[in-house]
């Protein structure tokens, strides 16, 4: 596909995308950031930072990162995407409330326990607000905070 489309084609980004995914769920961590990191890349420049193919695949990488225990490279990336999605979907949006729990997540690896939970009852507040109680993400937060 790459040779027929090209590698900067969507549809080969696509592909490479899910066979990241496919890495990951193997547990082959270094080809699915390597390749997570050339889909990011990829889609930055077809879109920008704030499509929501950028955003997905910007999360893809932090959490491949996080997986690998490169947990300065997920915060990094965390930190963007927050920074991306507070700007884009506001600051009560879901998908802002998601990047805040990403990020509570690297406090608790870090054991910023205080700075977790701030953002975990934040990101728990704008869930509540938002997506509900019941919502699987608000249940794995408060699981979180816990």
């Amino acid at each position: 596909q790459e040779e027929e489309l090209g590698p900067t084609d969507a549809t080969t980004v696509s592909t490479v995308q899910k066979l990241a995914s496919t890495w990951q769920q193997l547990g082959k961590m270094e080809e699915a950031q390597a390749l997570y990191r050339r889909v990011y890349i990829s889609y930055l420049r077809m879109f920008n930072q704030s499509h929501p193919q950028t955003l997905e695949a910007l999360d893809d990488l932090a959490h491949v990162s996080k997986a690998s225990n490169a947990i300065d490279e997920a915060e990094t990336l965390y930190k963007k995407s927050l920074e991306i999605k507070t700007r884009v979907f506001g600051a009560e949006h879901p998908n802002t409330a998601d990047a805040m729990h990403n990020l509570a997540v690297i406090d608790d690896i870090r054991c910023r326990y205080e700075d977790a939970k701030v953002k975990y009852q934040k990101a728990l507040d704008i869930m509540a607000a938002s997506i509900g109680k019941a919502h699987p993400l608000y249940i794995t937060t408060l699981e979180n905070l816990a």
